[in-house]
């Protein structure tokens, strides 16, 4: 039986599937603290220009504020539907931010943080996405 397991857990490891703390659906929001940059949407990586700024966000304490790629935006994640925003016209073309505005914290806890990396899966229309973190 010990064989056994320790094959599953060496394919496993192979596979790139950890068995780290973070799990998706684990993460609580200590584990979100800090500032989170915009890195990779739907599989393609992000460079910043000269004229695009990528989106990211700071979560502190319960409160979540950021850049969703054309207008700022803050809230608190204990309160859905509670994020406000300006209301600046985005040009078209604009990459906007990968997160669920109406409800971050429940997007938020379906992902995992794995080296750094905060990894949430895709959600409603919301592609999946990659954010790294910065302090």
């Amino acid at each position: 039986m010990w064989r056994i397991l320790g094959t599953i857990l060496a394919l496993l490891g192979m596979l790139g599937v950890s068995l780290m703390p973070s799990l998706a659906g684990s993460l609580t929001v200590d584990d979100l603290q800090g500032t989170w940059k915009l890195v990779e949407i739907g599989s393609h990586p992000m460079r910043p220009n000269s004229t695009m700024a990528l989106p990211e966000f700071t979560v502190s304490s319960e409160s979540i504020a950021g850049f969703d790629g054309c207008n700022n935006f803050w809230g608190r994640l204990d309160q859905p539907g509670s994020v406000g925003t300006t209301r600046i016209g985005c040009p078209e073309g604009v990459l906007k931010l990968p997160l669920d505005l109406s409800d971050p914290l429940s997007h938020l806890r379906s992902g995992q943080i794995h080296q750094g990396r905060l990894i949430l899966p895709h959600r409603n229309a919301t592609p999946s996405a990659v954010f790294k973190r910065l302090d």
